[in-house]
């Protein structure tokens, strides 16, 4: 699994986390909580609002979102041309929650729709970028067998905001391979087990032939 999770012009990265035992995490718990409590991702979510700007759309997935300038400028131009907003208001306010599953993007009103559902294998990077203090992160969806792919951009109040859910996503990458791995493991010991088995059972039945044969 190849997952980028960059930090456009910032020097600190988020402290180092520690496995706990799995436990059932409460809906919505907090994004700095599960830091330090990563697995609690397999069963439950974190979510954090935010307001959501837009997508972008159509962007070539062979581009490397680590150009700040490219991010910026294709931001403005959709705002330019009409297509995203410059100011945001009450209407954009969302929720984003990430989970071992997916990555949803729900708007904050009485309906609770949810505009996106990303799941966590199409979620191929998470780049955080502070412009003129306002902190921006663009998540990318797809994969590479595509040319191009949507970027999602969403506002959070602060860079504190924007590194939690960069950490989160990073462990929810870290988490998805462990168990993936695992799976494998098991299915291969399994496997060879009943390979193990049936090779006896071969081995067993020329001997039971080959005696019925001679009387």
């Amino acid at each position: 699994m190849n997952r980028k999770l960059a930090f456009l012009q910032s020097d600190a990265a988020v402290s180092p986390v520690t496995k706990s035992p799995r436990t059932r995490a409460e809906p919505g718990t907090r994004m700095s909580v599960l830091l330090s409590n990563p697995d609690y991702l397999l069963e439950g979510f974190a979510e954090k609002r935010c307001k959501y700007i837009g997508v972008l759309e159509n962007i070539p997935t062979t581009l490397d979102l680590n150009d700040r300038n490219f991010l910026l400028n294709i931001l403005d131009s959709s705002r330019n041309s009409g297509k995203l907003p410059w100011k945001l208001g009450l209407d954009d306010e969302v929720t984003v929650t990430i989970s071992a599953l997916n990555l949803k993007i729900i708007k904050e009103d009485r309906t609770g729709t949810v505009l996106h559902r990303l799941p966590i294998h199409e979620v191929a990077s998470c780049v955080y970028v502070n412009d003129d203090d306002q902190h921006l992160l663009f998540l990318r969806a797809g994969d590479s067998d595509h040319a191009h792919c949507p970027v999602h951009v969403v506002m959070v109040n602060r860079r504190a905001d924007a590194e939690e859910v960069c950490g989160i996503l990073r462990e929810v990458f870290q988490l998805v391979y462990t168990e993936a791995t695992i799976r494998q493991l098991n299915d291969s010991i399994t496997a060879g087990e009943r390979g193990s088995m049936a090779a006896t059972a071969t081995q067993q039945t020329p001997s039971g032939g080959e005696s019925a044969m001679r009387t």
